[in-house]
């Protein structure tokens, strides 16, 4: 939710990218639909895995718990 909204709001000038060590396969329907309400459009496809190559890649890197 965070990278979305983070991309909705920041336009070219941030890219979120949402990742986790333990992805999951879908987007909960709930969490879609918050953000449809929201009008922030989300892909309901399988999450991404967070990786050491993709960390290095990244800027910064914020850790939620």
């Amino acid at each position: 939710m965070a990278a979305s909204f983070l991309n909705d709001m920041a336009g070219d000038r941030y890219q979120g990218i949402s990742a986790g060590t333990e992805p999951a396969d879908r987007v909960h329907p709930e969490v879609l639909a918050t953000m449809a309400e929201a009008g922030v459009e989300l892909a309901d496809g399988p999450g991404v895995l967070l990786t050491a190559s993709l960390a290095d890649s990244a800027e910064r890197v914020i850790g939620m718990g």
